[in-house]
């Protein structure tokens, strides 16, 4: 707890605070617990729920590391936060660190598999008006619930062009009920466009870079900072006009243009079609197809014998010539 005009509290464990407004218009938060709560001013009840982690759950009460027994204990840590909430009749939020099922990490993308993850059915256990949810970058509210990502405030990677922003919520205490009003406020940020371009199964290489560039709109490319990844063909990187490209864009008033090649060693690509051969004859030949090299038919025919003849008759041979 750091102590100011406006004191902070940092949880690092599971825990409920209560910010109290006082009659002269001050506030202040508590912990639930510490017995300094005045009984008759303005209460707020803060649920606190850090990001769970296997080393928390192992060395707070000695939970295994299953996935199912942490989602037990965040059941039951949940269900205790609405049981404290039943108690005060003042609006409850739930502040979490947490990736909830159903997230999406863009438009089309939900994550899942990355972190221990929590239900929406267990986010209701809480019994919370608000639930404030950071970890996903991408603004959201989960469906028609309580539960909302803010996101972040502005792009951080190329291809993010979901708008950025944050919420600010009212929670309006008439009787048993709390009504709650959320609004989304757009934050200026950049625009961070990705344009991919695969070369690498394209006869006509400039044919296939003109192809996706123009795909763009114009207004997507105008004030964008633009990031350029292109796979080619390593013997074929010469084909690649940067300086073009970049004129092309910066044409239609793109922010900033940065050009990426992949290059591709064609000998990778020919390994692995070695790599499916079967005969050793035929591997021996590939390889000489690549190096331009011819093989002596003497060398071809020892290669079969070392696949057909039994290996008593190989060593015999090889005795021999020694």
């Amino acid at each position: 707890s750091v102590s100011e005009k406006y004191n902070i509290i940092v949880s690092n464990r599971p825990e409920q605070l209560a910010l109290v407004k006082y009659r002269d218009k001050t506030r202040n938060l508590y912990r639930i617990g510490s017995g300094k709560l005045p009984g008759e001013d303005d209460l707020l009840l803060i649920s606190m729920l850090p990001a769970p982690t296997k080393q928390f759950f192992q060395g707070v009460g000695g939970i295994e590391s299953t996935d199912q027994q942490i989602g037990q204990a965040i059941s039951a840590i949940l269900a205790g936060f609405g049981a404290k909430a039943s108690e005060f009749n003042c609006p409850h939020i739930l502040v979490g660190h947490l990736q909830v099922g159903g997230a999406f990490v863009s438009d089309t993308r939900q994550l899942t598999g990355h972190d221990i993850e929590v239900s929406k059915d267990q986010l209701q256990l809480a019994m919370a008006d608000l639930v404030a949810l950071g970890h996903i970058h991408k603004s959201q509210q989960l469906g028609q619930s309580v539960a909302f990502y803010s996101g972040s405030i502005y792009r951080t990677d190329f291809g993010e062009l979901d708008e950025k922003g944050f919420y600010i919520h009212n929670l309006v205490k008439t009787g048993p009920m709390t009504e709650l009003i959320s609004q989304f406020i757009l934050t200026p940020t950049r625009k961070l466009l990705k344009i991919e371009i695969d070369t690498t199964e394209e006869e006509d290489i400039q044919a296939a870079v003109d192809a996706t560039l123009f795909a763009y709109t114009p207004d997507q490319i105008k004030n964008a900072h633009i990031q350029v990844v292109i796979k080619v063909w390593q013997d074929e990187t010469q084909r690649i006009d940067i300086t073009e490209i970049e004129a092309y864009l910066t044409g239609y008033k793109a922010m900033a243009v940065d050009v990426k090649l992949i290059r591709i060693p064609r000998e990778n690509v020919r390994s692995e079609r070695i790599l499916k051969l079967t005969l050793l004859r035929d591997k021996i030949e590939e390889q000489a197809r690549i190096k331009s090299e011819i093989v002596p038919e003497s060398t071809l025919s020892f290669a079969d014998d070392l696949e057909s003849k039994p290996r008593e008759e190989i060593l015999s041979a090889v005795s021999f010539s020694v």
